[in-house]
């Protein structure tokens, strides 16, 4: 794993335009005063703070594909039986989630993988208040991670919500 990442980061730093422009489409565009170079490309693959699974990727590809139905990863009606005792995945129960929970969502106009419209519907299904609902203008997928006024825009708001 971390062998991986020193190859990624070495990549990318000999052929930065590589990162920009699958970070462009995956993440959506730059914006603001972030922009990535050559020196922040590789630091950012040595520095990610976690990966994903392939399964975590097929289950988000289904998510997409199925549309409404937000439930578990779907393996095959021979492996649903067995893991799930169910030739169909189940869906999760969101309306389960206790309203009393404090919850705080937030997302970006300009966020490539998530649809506005789902963020609603999110919000809806697990009955978050409009003020707990922060909407935050151009920022992508990555912004809250690696964008510089994630300092003064995000972390504020996510410290006083846990405080």
């Amino acid at each position: 794993h971390g062998f991986i990442r020193w190859v990624m980061a070495r990549f990318l730093y000999a052929m930065p335009w590589v990162f920009d422009d699958l970070v462009a489409m995956l993440c959506g565009p730059e914006q603001g005063g972030w922009k990535w170079s050559r020196d922040n490309s590789a630091e950012m693959v040595e520095r990610a703070p976690a990966g994903t699974s392939m399964a975590n990727m097929l289950h988000w590809t289904q998510a997409m594909r199925i549309g409404q139905n937000f439930q578990m990863l779907d393996l095959g009606a021979r492996d649903n039986m067995r893991m799930y005792r169910s030739p169909t995945p189940p869906v999760y129960h969101l309306d389960r989630v206790p309203q009393s929970l404090p919850k705080l969502l937030m997302y970006g106009t300009a966020d490539a993988f998530v649809d506005q419209s789902d963020v609603m519907h999110l919000a809806s299904e697990l009955q978050v208040d409009s003020a707990s609902l922060v909407k935050i203008e151009e920022y992508n997928h990555t912004d809250y991670l690696w964008d510089p006024s994630a300092t003064s825009i995000v972390y504020p708001r996510v410290y006083a919500f846990l405080d």
